[in-house]
């Protein structure tokens, strides 16, 4: 029987919450940075890809179970 690590899983949880916020998280920060302008709905859309993308990921793991 193998052993839980609540480290390891702790870790595991973030990574796979925060990898998918990223695209729109470098999107605000370049725009902000350089001064450049883009399409106003880019940076919502690239959130709402994120928000699905760990939604479905969270829908996988538990239909696993």
């Amino acid at each position: 029987m193998s052993e839980y690590n609540t480290k390891k899983a702790a870790i595991l949880r973030f990574l796979r919450t925060i990898i998918p916020q990223i695209p729109a998280g470098t999107t605000y920060l370049i725009t902000a940075l350089s001064g450049a302008t883009i399409a106003p709905w880019i940076i919502p859309a690239l959130m709402f890809v994120g928000a699905t993308a760990t939604a479905l990921d969270k829908f996988l793991r538990e239909i696993k179970k």
